[in-house]
């Protein structure tokens, strides 16, 4: 797996220390749970880790110009990126 370094909160002292939130992550679960009940309407759990993985590839690259994001999607479809 993985190995991401990660630093902790307490929520009793502050809801934010500089760059140590939890904000980031709040969100993507708020996006995820909103394209779960508005797009996908259910979720099963055998498939759970493409959705996800979708998701992630999209709030990675909610910045970006949608024709962009597309033409990349389209582009690692066709192994030509």
């Amino acid at each position: 797996g993985i190995i991401m370094d990660h630093e902790t909160i307490n929520h009793k002292v502050a809801y934010a220390v500089g760059h140590i939130h939890t904000n980031t992550i709040e969100s993507f679960w708020a996006l995820l749970k909103r394209g779960i009940t508005g797009q996908l309407h259910k979720v099963s759990g055998r498939y759970l880790d493409k959705y996800l993985d979708e998701f992630c590839y999209r709030y990675n690259r909610r910045f970006q110009p949608a024709n962009v994001v597309f033409s990349d999607a389209v582009g690692k479809m066709l192994g030509i990126a």
